[in-house]
């Protein structure tokens, strides 16, 4: 139950921070987010490094508003968008997977909580299987071809997707 109100209340901050348009607000935010940095000791040198990846988008974001709008709500834009990209790695960090996906069970049901754990499962491993396909692509020689490289990626992926789905239904879920 506590996760269920915990991605309740995250998903009504990252909602509301976007009607916030007091840079006073904005500004008490980030202190908070700061402050639950430490509380939940959440690397902080990880949430640099997450806030500077985010900073080429948020940079982009800025750049198009700077065409249709003026500086400040251009400049407000992107600050609600970091303090939202920061927000959602503290979450990230604070709430395990397994939390997650039980507190997505609470609010859509069993079903579609494993299709959701599963979807998200897959993410590193499209990462994981693309850097071992690149390195051994690298180490035999062969030309980089990101055709080749994307056809044996979801080869593998789609292997081991139906290799998941056997185990699922040898537990008993259909």
């Amino acid at each position: 139950m506590i996760f269920a109100i915990l991605i309740l209340l995250f998903f009504a901050f990252s909602i509301g921070v976007f009607f916030i348009s007091n840079w006073w607000i904005l500004l008490g935010i980030a202190g908070i987010q700061v402050l639950a940095i430490f509380v939940l000791r959440v690397s902080v040198f990880k949430a640099i490094r997450s806030l500077l990846l985010a900073l080429p988008f948020v940079l982009m974001l800025f750049g198009f508003n700077m065409i249709w709008l003026d500086l400040e709500h251009s400049a407000s834009m992107a600050a609600r968008l970091l303090i939202m990209c920061n927000m959602t790695f503290i979450f990230m960090t604070a709430v395990t997977f397994l939390g997650f996906i039980k507190g997505l069970r609470f609010f859509m049901g069993r079903r579609i909580a494993v299709m959701i754990a599963v979807g998200v499962a897959f993410i590193p491993l499209l990462r994981d299987e693309y850097l071992k396909i690149r390195q051994a692509m690298n180490a035999k020689g062969k030309r980089k071809s990101l055709r080749i490289t994307f056809q044996v990626v979801m080869y593998k992926v789609l292997y081991r997707a139906g290799q998941l789905s056997q185990t699922l239904e040898a537990k008993g879920f259909k």
